[in-house]
């Protein structure tokens, strides 16, 4: 398999979103390559592979939100205004993941933490506040996102492991579905990024195997593994792009669309 990219993602500058079946390639610098700048205060702070969309249960629309670990800061973007805020500061290196929460809100989690934190926004202050914590049944969040269409469903990718979580707002907990780990076709699974689409399938980067696994969105079974090639040594991350299988793989050569039934990469 080739390992061509489609996209000028040479860099862990880019951070990739998925909007509307769409492809938005934001970059942290001024100079943004889509249509959203998903800057954070200081230029040159790159290391962070975190951002997701969320709509804020105060009418402001959808908004962009991005976690940057290596300063700490959640920046929000409005969809509409194109205005930027930096809506909360939290501690540096501490925290690496962040998806949708209930009700519009946000969570943070990281790795070797034992609670996630729910951020809410709050609009006369242009500001986000933690409004909750939820007890984990383990510590530790390498990467964290929504099941398809599920604002109180997570997945929480760490270790060697996978797991769906259902979270309950009223008594801030949350509640194992089931959790995937061990050997994928012989091989031990070593899982970063995670999505998942409508027709109730997980994708997982497995980065050592250079692969990606694929799982019961209900049950966390394995369904088949999809190798990327030899030359593709690190993956990293993956994201759901439309029917058919298509996904959206970022290894260290840049990004790639991977289209699951002709096993083919696109440009």
């Amino acid at each position: 398999m080739s390992a061509t990219s489609g996209f000028d993602g040479t860099s862990d500058r880019n951070i990739i979103l998925r909007k509307l079946e769409k492809i938005v390639i934001a970059d942290r610098d001024i100079n943004t390559l889509g249509q959203y700048s998903v800057c954070n205060c200081q230029p040159g702070h790159y290391y962070s592979f975190t951002a997701c969309e969320f709509s804020p249960d105060t009418g402001d629309g959808k908004c962009i939100a991005d976690l940057c670990r290596e300063c700490g800061n959640v920046t929000v973007v409005n969809c509409n205004t194109q205005e930027k805020y930096i809506g909360m500061k939290l501690l540096p290196q501490k925290y690496s993941s962040l998806c949708r929460g209930p009700k519009g809100t946000l969570l943070v989690g990281g790795y070797k933490i034992e609670n996630v934190l729910q951020l809410t926004w709050k609009n006369t202050d242009k500001i986000l506040q933690e409004t909750k914590q939820y007890k984990m049944p383990y510590a530790g969040s390498r990467f964290m996102t929504n099941l398809y269409q599920s604002d109180d469903t997570i997945l929480i990718s760490e270790k060697k492991r996978v797991t769906a979580l259902k979270l309950d707002p009223d008594r801030a907990t949350a509640t194992e579905l089931w959790s995937s780990s061990g050997s994928f076709d012989g091989k031990p699974l070593y899982p970063y990024g995670v999505t998942s689409d409508s027709e109730g399938r997980v994708y997982i980067a497995d980065s050592s195997n250079c692969r990606i696994a694929i799982l019961d969105a209900g049950t966390g079974v394995a369904i088949q593994t999809v190798p990327l090639g030899e030359e593709l040594t690190s993956v990293y991350d993956v994201f759901w792009l439309s029917d058919p299988l298509q996904l959206l793989v970022k290894h260290y050569l840049g990004a790639s669309i991977y289209n699951i039934e002709n096993e083919q990469v696109q440009s």
